[in-house]
């Protein structure tokens, strides 16, 4: 049962072999954006903080 384990370890993906991917120079482009929609789905959370101070403004 320990060979097993062992056996069963080494075929898992932990220990597969991966291809990295260069962060610069050739073989670097990606198509497809880094960050995704982090910034688009929630446009208006930066104007919430200054909502009140603004209708308040406006009404004094």
């Amino acid at each position: 049962m320990r060979d097993n384990a062992i056996m069963a370890l080494l075929h898992d993906k932990l220990f597969h072999q991966r291809i990295e991917k260069k962060r610069k120079g050739k073989g670097s482009y990606q198509r497809k954006e880094k960050h995704v929609g982090k910034f688009f789905e929630k446009p208006d959370y930066k104007f919430f903080d200054f909502r009140n101070f603004i209708i308040g403004f406006f009404l004094s």
